[in-house]
């Protein structure tokens, strides 16, 4: 393979190599959290990773308002509200160590 060649696969693979990157950093896990009055000082996380609500609560998520919440377990995609997973929602804002 000559030098010219070379250059081009080597521009060619640096050109994959950002695409990758970019891909990757536009996840929905890395999406900016939407507008949330989500009070973490009503959430516990177990062990297992599941989310419990500790007391009744009332929040905003997005322009979905005066949501309510009694308590159960909050999995991946078991509650989606205002068009936002609780789970992703409550690890982003309110952290991922359990309890």
């Amino acid at each position: 393979m000559g030098t010219l060649a070379s250059g081009r696969l080597l521009i060619l693979v640096g050109i994959f190599a950002a695409s990758t990157v970019w891909v990757d950093g536009t996840r929905a896990e890395d999406s900016p959290l939407p507008p949330n009055t989500l009070p973490c000082d009503a959430f516990t996380k177990k062990s297992d990773g599941t989310w419990f609500a500790t007391r009744p609560v009332t929040f905003d998520v997005g322009n979905a308002k005066n949501l309510n919440l009694d308590g159960g377990a909050i999995t991946p995609k078991s509650q989606v509200l205002g068009g936002v997973d609780l789970y992703v929602l409550l690890d982003a804002k309110c952290g991922k160590t359990p309890a």
